[in-house]
């Protein structure tokens, strides 16, 4: 339930959960001698507009009302009209992804030394300015969470800002965006590494995002795969940083750059009719590491199985042990696969069988007897050199 001023919204996940709590507010209302006006009151609705925000059973997103009336302004000719752009831009910050990196020419356009002389213009401001408008207009619905599905956080840097993106999967493999949260780098902070960038993304959105996070299990993507090995860092930074994370339950894993489907959204997402963009289906290859994920023993004989072929097969090659296990740690860090397990599943392989493993029978096996003629075979167990 959710009030401000006088104004109540109360959300339910069906009709009987509904009356439920409709009943239990009532009483309130009668306990508290609060009268609510019957003429203002909607009840069993599928989706309300609540201040600005148009509210439904599982998301929730901004009114067309507000996103028009945004899109609408013209481009800014002066540092108070791109200001007043801005501050209206600000409550789309919730709905868009990496909204601070996208927004990082429009702020300088905001600093009393801009100059703002078109011929003296090294970039294309204007560009960026209609660029961010068309965001605005697919900006996304973020859904309530749900504590029972697979949580997964996406965080990336860029050398002026850092942003996360926090997803749930579905029993429909479907991802449900929970929450965005992006920032601004500092001036000091685009003099650093990538790995401190990239250390910092993490941290900034699980810091932000603390309150979903804290005591939650979830899988931290990152494209940068140093942060895998994040513990064996000894930079202050870097550790400072670490000791934050050790509150949180979560397991890091690496994600190739054009998986990350969060780098280029919009590219890759399915629209549905309208100005948003909802949810995406799982790619196979993202699937794999869902399915890694999700199982933090890698107990699943089909997803050990499925890992061993992605990297022991005619593209990759038919190694033997050793370099499909260093394929392994590779591609899929802590994938906690004993060797044992490789071994069985390369004596198994039917390639393998067929040109590399049927060496050990080509041979022929030696005679152990002296047998023919004179000197025909000779064995011997032990050679002693005397005098």
């Amino acid at each position: 339930m959710i009030v401000i001023h006088d104004n109540m919204l109360v959300l339910a996940i069906d009709y009987h959960d509904a009356a439920d709590k409709l009943r239990l507010v009532i009483t309130r209302c009668i306990q508290r001698n609060l009268y609510l006006k019957l003429s203002k009151s909607s009840f069993g609705i599928t989706s309300v507009q609540f201040f600005g925000y148009l509210c439904s059973g599982k998301s929730f997103r901004l009114t067309d009302d507000r996103i028009n009336q945004v899109t609408n302004i013209p481009f800014p000719t002066d540092v108070k009209s791109m200001q007043r752009f801005l501050g209206a831009a600000i409550y789309f910050k919730p709905f868009i992804y990496n909204f601070s990196n996208k927004t990082v020419l429009l702020t300088e356009m905001t600093h009393k030394s801009f100059n703002w002389d078109r011929s003296t213009w090294l970039v294309d401001y204007e560009h960026s300015f209609n660029k961010f408008k068309e965001d605005i207009i697919n900006s996304f619905h973020l859904y309530y969470p749900d504590n029972s599905l697979d949580w997964f956080l996406y965080t990336d840097a860029s050398d002026k800002a850092v942003g996360g993106v926090l997803i749930q999967r579905t029993h429909d493999n479907q991802q449900q965006i929970i929450a965005f949260v992006s920032k601004k780098l500092s001036k000091a902070a685009i003099n650093w590494s990538t790995f401190e960038k990239e250390a910092y993304g993490m941290f900034y959105a699980v810091q932000q995002l603390q309150n979903f996070l804290m005591g939650k299990y979830f899988v931290l993507f990152t494209d940068h795969r140093n942060l895998v090995w994040i513990e064996a860092s000894i930079i202050p930074k870097i550790i400072r940083i670490r000791l934050f994370l050790q509150s949180f339950d979560f397991k890091i894993l690496h994600i190739a750059g054009n998986e990350n489907i969060f780098a280029d959204w919009l590219s890759r997402m399915d629209v549905t009719p309208g100005n948003n963009v909802t949810s995406t289906v799982v790619s196979d290859n993202l699937q794999l590491l869902y399915n890694i994920a999700s199982n933090e023993n890698n107990g699943d004989s089909d997803n050990v199985e499925m890992m061993l072929k992605s990297v022991h097969n005619a593209r990759m090659g038919h190694h033997g042990l050793k370099r499909t296990w260093l394929l392994l740690n590779d591609t899929y860090p802590g994938h906690k696969i004993p060797q044992r397990t490789i071994s069985e599943f390369i004596s198994s392989c039917p390639q393998c069988q067929k040109y590399r493993l049927h060496m050990n029978d080509s041979l022929p096996a030696p005679t152990r007897v002296i047998s023919g003629e004179h000197r025909h075979l000779c064995e011997y167990d032990l050679l002693y050199i005397t005098q």
